[in-house]
């Protein structure tokens, strides 16, 4: 089922290509945050992608790029997890216009705010 909540439907479109052929939107904590809270709370299937300069590297390295790009394809969101990356994708989003060229977020950015989120919920992460 694809996921299509607002929230998670503005982040996606923040997403472009960056380095060596990955895409990835530079999007903030509570953006990230609030993308998957929506999808689980609409019950709705999400694959979280993020980039770093080593999933850049894998991307293109001899025999791990097919498999990558693979699951990168299957991700419903793609977003920074390093510098590199969020300064390219800042570079390339004509859409990231007025904010700030360093946001990352790594997953101990997030997940202990989706964890909280999710605290009262049955849903599986």
């Amino acid at each position: 089922m694809e996921s299509t909540t607002p929230r998670l439907t503005a982040a996606r479109s923040l997403e472009v290509d960056c380095l060596l052929g990955v895409r990835a939107a530079p999007l903030r904590r509570n953006e990230v945050v609030g993308a998957i809270l929506d999808a689980v709370h609409a019950d709705q299937q999400l694959v979280i992608g993020n980039h770093n300069l080593h999933s850049a590297y894998l991307s293109a390295a001899p025999g791990s790029a097919q498999t990558f790009h693979e699951f990168d394809a299957t991700s419903t969101l793609t977003f920074a997890d390093g510098l590199p990356i969020a300064l390219c994708a800042w570079l390339a989003s004509p859409r990231a216009a007025g904010r700030r060229p360093w946001y990352r977020v790594g997953a101990l950015d997030w997940l202990p705010h989706v964890l909280q989120g999710l605290s009262d919920s049955q849903a599986r992460v």
